[in-house]
């Protein structure tokens, strides 16, 4: 806290101007997002922040663009720049969704982040390519947690779900879904993403229930043996899961894995076209085969998650975010991706205003003027005094709530 005390005499304009030492020039408005990791031992880097910020009221009130165009995030120094991403159609909500991408966090610490409005000049460095790579074609990430669509945000390959469950998934701000056993589903009749003959990767966090080796199908295009397609799915001994590739009934899939009951994991399939196919569990990899693999995996759907060979075969879990490159991801960027989605234990994220208070008095008698300035974390802040116009006292102070 900061305690000032000024006495002065006569007619005169006082102004006391307090501002943080950090500035992005241009920017009229900053809070400060706090990411809380004093209960990990372990350093993140490249973490991927999850914010929800309610851009409704900013908007309302003029203080942001109302496209969020001018939302901008800065490292601990409130200069340097990070990578963002705002969900399509969540700008102007109480419910924005915006994804950052944090170089590092210390273990058992904290990490002061600065998220930037308030220049109507400014237009949208939002790119979800930033964040989560090049060659991304569908994004699912499962941020809905209501309502009968799961919303591909990068390919517009939305999804209709009936009969499903939306449950809490494997951090907070990101649900999954369940029911597949049920009878729920998830599904268009379309090919979904174009991946044709060439390398991609598909991703999906799984919370399997009952690994029994019996195929159950996470996200693909499979319709049966004798056309083309691609799955990823649980098969194999128990605990195992598969990529299967078809052209025309000339499929290979081989399988991996060690996965257990009731635990979180994130599996990927990857193909290089021409050269292996690989399997990953939580980053490792545990499986290749299907050598000079090259099949047109393109097919009239149906395009599902949750189920395979033509919305048979069902999940018995929960699934959740699930993205797909029309790329090979090497194991170092599969890694990287694990490591900056999934952490235990989990930060947790907080926001608070920043402190730009201006106060003006006038007085025509003796006055003696008490300034109490309270920062919710210890800060420089900068302060400057004004009698009439003129500076009358400056300084740095340390300020600790």
């Amino acid at each position: 806290m900061i305690k000032k005390f000024l006495k002065l005499f006569g007619i005169f304009l006082l102004t006391f101007f307090v501002y943080n030492i950090h500035s992005l020039s241009g920017w009229q408005y900053f809070d400060l997002v706090i990411i809380n990791n004093t209960q990990n031992p372990n350093n993140l880097t490249n973490y991927i922040a999850l914010i929800t910020l309610n851009t409704q009221t900013l908007i309302q009130y003029g203080e942001m663009r109302p496209d969020c165009g001018d939302i901008r995030f800065t490292d601990s120094d409130g200069n340097t720049l990070l990578n963002y991403w705002i969900e399509p159609n969540t700008c102007n909500t109480n419910n924005t969704k915006i994804w950052v991408k944090v170089p590092f966090i210390p273990g058992g610490s904290s990490k002061t982040i600065y998220l930037w409005y308030g220049n109507p000049n400014a237009t949208s460095m939002s790119n979800v390519y930033s964040v989560f790579g090049n060659g991304l074609v569908s994004l699912y990430t499962f941020t809905e947690c209501s309502g009968s669509i799961l919303h591909d945000y990068v390919g517009g390959i939305n999804l209709p779900i009936s009969g499903l469950t939306w449950k809490d998934g494997f951090r907070q701000g990101i649900c999954s879904l369940t029911g597949w056993t049920n009878g729920g589903l998830s599904y268009i009749n379309a090919n979904g993403p174009n991946l044709g003959s060439g390398s991609f990767t598909v991703i999906a966090f799984i919370y399997p229930t009952s690994p029994t080796g019996s195929t159950q199908g996470v996200v693909g295009n499979y319709y049966n043996d004798n056309t083309n397609g691609w799955v990823l799915k649980l098969q194999g001994s128990p605990g195992q899961f598969m990529l299967l590739t078809n052209q025309q009934g000339n499929w290979c899939q081989f399988a991996g894995g060690n996965l257990s009951a009731n635990n979180w994991y994130m599996i990927a399939g990857v193909r290089v076209a021409g050269s292996l196919n690989y399997l990953y569990q939580n980053g490792v990899q545990v499986g290749s085969g299907c050598s000079g693999d090259t099949r047109n995996v393109n097919n009239n759907g149906p395009f599902a998650i949750g189920t395979s060979y033509s919305n048979t075969d069902p999940f018995n879990g929960s699934i959740s975010f699930i993205a797909i490159y029309n790329i090979s991801l090497s194991a170092t960027q599969i890694q990287d991706l694990y490591n900056s989605l999934y952490v235990f234990p989990e930060p947790t994220i907080s926001i608070i205003p920043g402190l730009i208070p201006t106060i003006s008095v006038n007085t025509s008698t003796n006055f003696q003027f008490n300034v109490s300035i309270q920062d919710p974390i210890s800060e420089y802040v900068n302060y400057t005094v004004y009698l009439n116009g003129s500076v009358l006292t400056t300084n740095n102070i340390s300020v600790t709530a």
